[in-house]
């Protein structure tokens, strides 16, 4: 799951530590949810990249995560308020080159011509993607697709889905504080306000 947003300016600190101490241990300890990493824009852009790995899809379709998104606590009730420009899909990992996760981060948005979308995810996956990941200082690349339509739900009615079609956009990313169970914080450059199907995450040591 990837999650694109902005904070009202002042709402910042409560935000991070909100996220930090309860807003991602509970969703961590949601069955199937994996690990999940925060990130911060360096450029101007939607300031926060959030990502959440599963083990598979349909966890974001559970009854249980369902049951958490409907239900917020409290607090997340009186945080999501202050969200802006929330964009959120729900992927499939379709290629993976490399190992582990750096401390920096590009991901690219785009678009695809109907009909080329199996030729581009192939040359992707095994021309660009594995010599990409061999070069010096890149540590992985991941190709997401989004695959599954986000419901609206109580927690996320102040926000909006991720159509499912898509612009580039380019983001670099730096690692800051960590969350628990391997969620990290780092940041995030250039974002366009249009929708999008397919990401490419390539993670720089």
């Amino acid at each position: 799951m990837l999650l694109l947003f902005d904070i009202e300016q002042d709402s910042v600190a409560e935000h991070d530590d909100w996220h930090t101490h309860e807003h991602m241990p509970e969703r961590l300890g949601i069955p199937g949810f994996l690990r999940g990493t925060r990130w911060i824009a360096v450029d101007p852009g939607p300031r926060y990249c959030v990502l959440y790995e599963v083990a598979e899809l349909t966890v974001l379709d559970s009854p249980v995560y369902r049951e958490r998104l409907d239900h917020p606590t409290p607090s997340t009730s009186a945080m999501m308020r202050k969200y802006l420009g929330m964009r959120r899909a729900l992927c499939s990992v379709e290629a993976r080159s490399g190992l582990g996760m750096g401390s920096s981060a590009l991901v690219v948005r785009f678009a695809l011509e109907t009909g080329r979308e199996g030729r581009l995810d192939e040359w992707l996956a095994t021309e660009i993607m594995p010599e990409l990941s061999q070069r010096p200082g890149v540590a992985t690349c991941c190709l997401l697709r989004n695959a599954l339509a986000a419901r609206m739900t109580a927690t996320k009615r102040v926000g909006a889905s991720l159509p499912r079609q898509a612009v580039a956009c380019g983001s670099t990313i730096r690692r800051t504080a960590a969350p628990p169970r391997n969620g990290s914080c780092c940041r995030r450059s250039r974002t366009r306000a249009r929708p999008c199907a397919h990401t490419a995450v390539a993670s720089r040591a």
